[in-house]
């Protein structure tokens, strides 16, 4: 949850809401463009405190944060052919890609479904969300 956004510092508070057990790699922190923003690239930075409750004490953690650039391309979600729409022909489209991706590039990944592939079922998926979009939101 985020708490306390102050957008002309950049800065807020994301908190669980109840205690989370964590091992490993666990946080990912994903931004959304506002629609309309142009084609960029944006450095993002963030510091990380973490404390954890141990015998009813609270003690602070260490945590490694990676700074990175994000480059945000201009486009809608869905249209990998490219032609301002988003239908069966991004589709069909998909599935040719999926099959022959050095003769059919497209200009997003094709993960629609979120399941950390691209393959034909994403195409299925993007045809789905063609016909029921509220039901097949694309990830």
């Amino acid at each position: 949850m985020l708490k306390n956004w102050n957008s002309s510092k950049a800065t807020g508070t994301v908190t669980f809401e109840r205690n989370t057990a964590i091992s490993g790699r666990f946080l990912k922190l994903i931004f959304a463009a506002a629609e309309g923003t142009e084609t960029c690239e944006v450095n993002v930075a963030c510091s990380v405190i973490m404390k954890q409750m141990d015998q009813k004490k609270e003690k602070q953690v260490p945590v490694e944060v990676v700074p990175c650039r994000i480059s945000i391309t201009s486009f809608q979600r869905g249209d990998v052919n490219g032609d301002g729409e988003v239908n069966s022909d991004d589709a069909i489209y998909t599935l040719y890609y999926t099959m022959l991706p050095d003769s059919y590039p497209v200009n997003q990944s094709c993960d629609f479904n979120g399941d950390g592939e691209e393959n034909s079922d994403d195409a299925i998926y993007l045809l789905y969300n063609t016909l029921l979009p509220e039901a097949y939101p694309l990830v």
